[in-house]
C-alpha cells in the first residue's frame, strides 16, 4: 500500500513563498493551506535564514479526524488525510485538534467545494491542504509518476524554485523521499504527540547519517 508523504529541505528552503502564492492559486485565494514562517538566522551561519514550510502534515493517527463529529475528516488508504466537505458541518472541532494549526473555516459561497446543491449557502466549512489529492488521482490514472511527473506531483512541489519539496511513496524504500529520509538527519514536527506524520523536514547543513 502506498503512503504518500513529503520531504522538505531546509537547508535549500529560501523562504520565496512560491509554495504558499500557487497554493492560493491553485485552490482559491481563501485556502490559506499553506505557511512558510520566517525562524531568523541560522546558528553558525553568515546571515541564512532559517525558513520553515508549513500545512496539513498528513498524520498517521490525526487528532482531526479522531474528534470530528460527523466523520468528513477521513484518512485515505494512501495515507492522506482529507474532507468530505459534503458531510463538513463547520463546527471547527478539527481546527481546535490539529496541533499544526493547518486548517482553516472557509466561506462555503466562495471556494464551492460542496456537491450538493442543498448545502450551497454562505455558511463556513473546514479546509486544508489536500497534497492536490485530484491532481495526484487523475495523473496515475493517466499514467504519470507521482513525484516524477509534473502532472501527478502536488503543486507546491512543482513550483518551488530551490527544489526544496521532494514527493513520493514512503513506504517505497526507493522512492526520493524514502532515500533522503533514510541517509539525512531528519525531523517530525511534535514527535512527541505519535501524531505519526507523513511530512519530513531534513535539518540544514545535515550531512549524511551514513556518513
Amino acid at each position: 500500500m502506498k503512503k504518500w508523504g513529503i520531504v522538505i529541505d531546509l537547508g535549500q528552503c529560501i523562504g520565496c513563498d512560491s509554495c504558499s502564492a500557487v497554493c492560493q492559486q491553485v485552490h482559491g485565494p481563501e485556502s490559506n493551506w499553506r505557511v512558510v514562517y520566517d525562524l531568523g538566522i541560522r546558528p553558525g551561519t553568515d546571515m541564512a535564514r532559517l525558513s520553515i514550510p508549513m500545512s496539513c502534515m498528513h498524520c498517521s493517527n490525526a487528532p482531526c479526524v479522531e474528534v470530528c463529529p460527523t466523520t468528513a475528516s477521513y484518512i485515505r488508504k494512501d495515507g492522506i488525510v482529507a474532507l468530505d466537505y459534503d458531510k463538513c458541518i463547520g463546527c471547527g472541532y478539527c481546527i481546535m485538534a490539529c496541533p499544526y494549526d493547518a486548517r482553516v473555516l472557509s466561506p462555503l459561497g466562495k471556494i464551492a467545494l460542496r456537491t450538493d446543491d442543498a448545502h450551497s449557502s454562505s455558511a463556513e466549512i473546514a479546509t486544508k491542504c489536500t497534497m492536490c489529492a485530484p491532481k495526484l488521482d487523475s495523473g496515475i490514472a493517466a499514467g504519470f509518476r507521482p513525484g516524477l511527473d509534473p502532472q501527478a506531483t502536488p503543486e507546491c512541489v512543482v513550483t518551488c524554485r530551490a527544489k526544496a519539496l521532494t514527493f513520493g511513496d514512503l513506504n517505497d524504500p526507493a522512492s526520493n523521499p524514502s532515500l533522503l529520509v533514510q541517509s539525512k538527519k531528519h525531523r517530525r514536527l511534535l514527535e512527541e504527540l505519535h501524531t505519526s506524520p507523513s511530512v519530513y523536514f531534513l535539518l540544514p547543513n545535515s550531512r549524511s547519517t551514513k556518513s
